[in-house]
């Protein structure tokens, strides 16, 4: 276990990408019946998000099949899924971050709810916000609330 039920170093590193796109909280390590899920993410509009991340183990041709029979049960519970590269989470994430806020952005239009970047935008914050009196994290970031995860 890398950290906080994580099992593996990408599956750690990508929490701080989690957090780049807006997202505030997820679970790790999901059971669903006999298969495990590395991160699950509730949406606002109620639907939920299943991240895989997945390291050089998953390019050989078997890992491939067991991927798509995953996909495929993913789909089947009503899930969304995003499987995001190992090598993307470390050397590409920005990558990483732009699908995430498009899927939560697309996740806020079904809920009827306003972008992200019109909530928090610079016009919209009172100027003396981010004099230190609020916590750091929330100048210069564009944080999303998503409902309380259980």
């Amino acid at each position: 276990e890398a950290s906080g039920g994580a099992e593996s170093v990408a599956e750690v590193d990508i929490a701080p990408l989690l957090r780049r796109a807006g997202i505030a909280t997820w679970r790790r390590q999901v059971w669903a019946g006999e298969r495990r899920y590395d991160l699950e993410v509730d949406l606002p509009d109620g639907s939920i998000l299943v991240v895989e991340v997945d390291g050089p183990s998953h390019d050989s041709p078997e890992a491939r099949r067991a991927d798509a029979a995953r996909d495929a049960a993913i789909a089947a519970e009503g899930k969304l899924r995003l499987r995001i590269s190992a090598y993307d989470v470390r050397h590409e994430p920005a990558r990483v971050v732009a699908a995430l806020r498009t899927i939560l952005e697309s996740s806020r239009r079904r809920a009827g709810m306003p972008s992200s970047s019109s909530i928090f935008s610079d016009s919209w914050r009172p100027k003396n916000m981010c004099t230190g009196a609020v916590p750091t994290n929330f100048c210069g970031a564009r944080p999303v609330i998503i409902s309380q995860l259980q």
